[in-house]
């Protein structure tokens, strides 16, 4: 067996999650079956769920697949690693132990790998987990130089480069948030597909919202992503400047629209790779476009109309959730429209809140 890998960082590091999906396709490349690839959530918000979570990984890693000789197993988004109310409970420092033990005596076809933020590396079953994974640990930057440092890892990856000081520029515009930057970074490099290989200082600037704008969106970013701890700190941004619940709402119909479009259009095969973050529509626009022509009532609100840079976000969106789920906040926004028709503006922050914990918990 391959020594089990971990990425673990701060709270709601972006740059974690991240990492950890680049390990997981390297790490089942080479996998043809399904059943020889499984997730396990690790987000938990209380006691129960942590034991719950370990009971389903441990069950994950023993249990081998019928019809291949290796295993790999993804131990996805753990929450209970952290200095954090559950993270300091019994059954947080017990569950950590129980991988510690566990890891190195897995079956040899079993490959593992585990993402965590936050994650307290003081602590010493943390510390004895680093020993025994193939481990990378991000630190939190006091500055915008780690979402630097990821741009142009990024554009190493694509393919791309930053002339002089348009990665410092565009991490600047985005303040500093990651997956704003990334998101920005993606429109900016399929701007140029085609045209040359440099993002340039000027492109950037003409390109790339300011941070005070691109933070209007944040909270449609956020609930999308399924990250709750994201969301809730969006939410807390947004009306904290003054904002308005039913732009908000709106905001996000609207999104979750598009993604439920891009959901049943990837399921049935018609969505594709665009090349350069973004996301090719040509099958499904030549099978439905007529539906959506120019001048159709209907144009504005159809996904065939989207910049390949946006499709390619909102498709990796829709990945978070299923049909079902999206079709359900559809529901749940219908519910929340009618109490911010009863709350006063004082109350609209809760509304959201509440919306929030239904739909992501």
């Amino acid at each position: 067996m391959s020594q089990p890998i971990l990425i673990a960082g701060p709270e709601d590091e972006f740059q974690v999650t991240l990492d950890a999906k680049r390990h997981w396709e390297a790490l089942t490349q080479d996998l043809d079956d399904e059943l020889a690839m499984e997730v396990v959530d690790g987000q938990v918000s209380v006691i129960d769920e942590v034991e719950q979570a370990m009971s389903r990984f441990t069950s994950a890693v023993r249990t081998l697949p019928m019809f291949s000789d290796r295993k790999a197993v993804w131990f996805r988004n753990i929450t209970f690693m952290g200095d954090t109310r559950v993270g300091k409970t019994e059954a947080a420092l017990q569950a950590v132990e129980q991988l510690v033990e566990m890891l190195p005596k897995l079956d040899p076809s079993v490959r593992v790998m585990l993402n965590a933020s936050p994650f307290d590396s003081r602590r010493k079953g943390q510390k004895a987990l680093l020993k025994v994974c193939d481990a990378t640990v991000y630190k939190k930057s006091k500055d915008s130089q780690g979402v630097v440092d990821m741009l142009r890892r990024e554009a190493q990856q694509q393919g791309v480069r930053f002339q002089g000081n348009a990665a410092e520029i565009l991490a600047e515009k985005t303040g500093g948030n990651g997956r704003m930057a990334l998101a920005e970074f993606e429109k900016v490099a399929t701007y140029i597909a085609g045209d040359g290989d440099t993002i340039s200082e000027a492109l950037v600037t003409e390109l790339v919202a300011e941070a005070g704008e691109s933070s209007f969106y944040e909270p449609v970013l956020a609930f999308h992503s399924g990250r709750m701890a994201w969301a809730m700190e969006a939410l807390r941004r947004y009306f904290f400047a003054g904002r308005e619940g039913r732009a908000l709402l709106v905001m996000l119909q609207r999104r979750n629209s598009q993604l439920i479009q891009l959901r049943a259009l990837s399921d049935a095969g018609y969505v594709g790779g665009g090349g350069r973050g973004g996301t090719s529509l040509d099958r499904a626009s030549s099978q439905f476009g007529h539906y959506f022509a120019d001048g159709s009532a209907k144009a504005g609100l159809s996904v065939l109309n989207m910049a390949p840079w946006q499709a390619g976000q909102a498709a990796r969106d829709a990945q978070n959730f299923s049909l079902k789920q999206l079709l359900r906040f559809q529901q749940e926004f219908l519910e929340t429209f009618r109490q911010l028709s009863a709350a006063s503006k004082g109350e609209q922050e809760g509304v959201f809140r509440t919306l929030f914990l239904r739909c992501l918990s």
